[in-house]
């Protein structure tokens, strides 16, 4: 793998030591909680060119070191090396330069120095659990999006506190149909998460979080503790997977005895009051849809396998009979639809007639999982090449809740061969060589800041975007695809993580309240 490498210069023991400890400074960009010993450790110096911050212009010397934290002692230099020739960064504006210190593998806590400039970074650490403490807060933002949960102390943090919400008169327990108030209408839909910026709770927007965490427990043992410090912690089930029943109990709440699932529960306006607690307006209710069934009964049904797994038998039955059911009347009912926009809610839940197929796919992809039922596996393969993936042979962030399941599905046991492998290597391909903005942007170091997005893939939210690109090249780890490329797809997605973590052109910390 051809990268950006310093020219190393020396790599010392010393003790060197120095009278005044450096200026602090952003334009050497690090991640700022560290690097576990083995990672690839690639430290961005930028000076702005053009944009907003081009007014503090940064001219980095060529000798740099790290020093350990405590002592000021050398024990790595070398030179930078230039991004692209020199050239300016198109998307950032920045003229950037690459400082690779990957051969230091010492645990510490350490800085970034510009010896000419007598300048340094933040304090970073190496140790391979680094990112623990990172994992569980913000895996605790859930947590704090619980609805009509205290959050109270030891759990939430100072200045997070808050009394139950949600939990007063025409509320969550006594929710009305959107357009009918009679109490006949009266329905308990309890619990589950709010949404990122409202209180509304959208049983749609729960299909990529709940299959991301699910997914996430499957196949990465050391997220499976149970010390997370959360209300359920030390009860013998993983935290991830006590956090998802909170979610999952709510989705159980919102299915009707036919099967059906409610669409969504909310308000009539966006429901801005802070915190929680102190929104006092009537929360209604959304028709049970077509979508709405679909996308339960994947969550029930992927929630039920890795419940079972735990021998949680009881819990996963119950899960497996409300999936089943919800894709019956799915199936029985393809067209039932209900758009809440300026109705109830703040943004539109309803989804169009491909991602309704897709959710159904994964419907039937992890019943058959569960169940081993031949009529799921019948209907995912007469139906997966109208999966974008294949007919695109393009894997791209915006499709990754289809992308996961049609992986997951071609990892089964008992799956025709030939219906695996088509999956499997239309995503290898387009990872590997058939998209320049996965694997080859890494090759060829598209981006100053090592976490590529093209700039049409910029749109509103594209941290999350960032996120699942670092997820699809996780998926050729976890799913073995190309292994003799293992160390460029592990070292392409964490640039996605060090981008998080400050190597960004802005040096923030964009995990709340945990920069540097």
């Amino acid at each position: 793998m051809k990268t950006f490498l310093l020219i190393l210069l020396s790599l010392t023991l010393s003790n060197n030591s120095f009278s005044s400890p450096p200026v602090t400074d952003n334009h050497i960009k690090i991640d700022q909680f560290g690097y576990r010993t083995s990672d690839k450790k690639i430290s961005v110096i930028s000076n702005p060119v053009t944009g907003y911050n081009n007014n503090v212009p940064y001219s980095p010397g060529n000798n740099f070191q790290i020093r350990r934290w405590n002592d000021d002692s050398v024990v790595f230099s070398g030179y930078l090396t230039p991004w692209n020739g020199g050239n300016t960064h198109s998307q950032s504006g920045d003229k950037v330069w690459w400082f690779d210190f990957t051969g230091l593998t010492t645990p510490g806590e350490y800085y970034v120095f510009d010896v000419s400039n007598n300048k340094g970074s933040y304090k970073f650490e190496i140790n391979d659990g680094v990112y623990r403490s990172t994992l569980i807060k913000t895996f605790k933002a859930f947590y704090y999006q619980r609805c009509g949960c205290p959050k109270s102390s030891p759990y939430a943090e100072t200045g997070w506190t808050d009394t139950e919400c949600h939990k007063g008169s025409l509320q969550d327990a006594d929710c009305r149909l959107y357009n009918n108030n009679n109490p006949v209408t009266s329905k308990n839909l309890s619990g589950g998460w709010h949404d990122a910026g409202d209180y509304n709770k959208y049983v749609n927007f729960a299909f990529e979080p709940v299959m991301d965490l699910l997914l996430a427990y499957k196949e990465n043992p050391t997220v499976r503790a149970d010390d997370f410090n959360i209300p359920e912690s030390g009860n013998g089930i993983p935290d991830i997977l006590d956090e998802v029943k909170y979610e999952l109990d709510w989705l159980l709440k919102m299915q009707n005895s036919n099967g059906s699932v409610l669409s969504i529960v909310g308000v009539t306006n966006f429901g801005s009051a802070s915190p929680p607690s102190a929104d006092n307006n009537q929360r209604l209710y959304g028709p049970a849809t077509t979508s709405a069934s679909f996308t339960a009964s994947a969550l029930f049904a992927l929630g039920a396998i890795q419940f079972n797994s735990i021998g949680q038998t009881s819990y996963a039955a119950i899960l497996q009979t409300a999936a089943v059911n919800a894709y019956n009347w799915a199936v029985a009912n393809p067209n039932v639809t209900f758009y809440n926009s300026g109705t109830i809610g703040a943004g539109e839940q309803e989804v169009g007639s491909y991602e309704k197929f897709v959710r159904q796919m994964a419907s039937a992809c992890f019943l058959y999982s569960l169940t081993g039922n031949s009529a799921y596996k019948t209907y995912f393969e007469n139906n997966y090449s109208q999966i974008h993936l294949m007919q695109w042979t393009f894997a791209y962030p915006f499709e990754a809740g289809a992308q996961n399941m049609m992986l997951f599905y071609a990892s089964l046991p008992g799956v025709t061969s030939s219906v695996s492998t088509a999956i499997k290597n239309a995503y290898k391909n387009s990872m590997k060589t058939n998209n320049a903005d996965n694997l080859p942007a890494l090759i060829n170091k598209t981006d100053a800041y090592r976490a590529y997005l093209s700039n049409n893939n910029y749109t509103w939210g594209s941290n999350t975007t960032k996120g699942r690109q670092g997820i699809m090249f996780l998926n050729m780890l976890t799913y073995k695809l190309d292994t003799l490329s293992n160390s460029l797809y592990r070292e392409a997605a964490l640039g996605y993580l060090n981008y998080f973590n400050g190597i960004n052109p802005t040096a923030f910390c964009y995990i709340t309240n945990m920069s540097a």
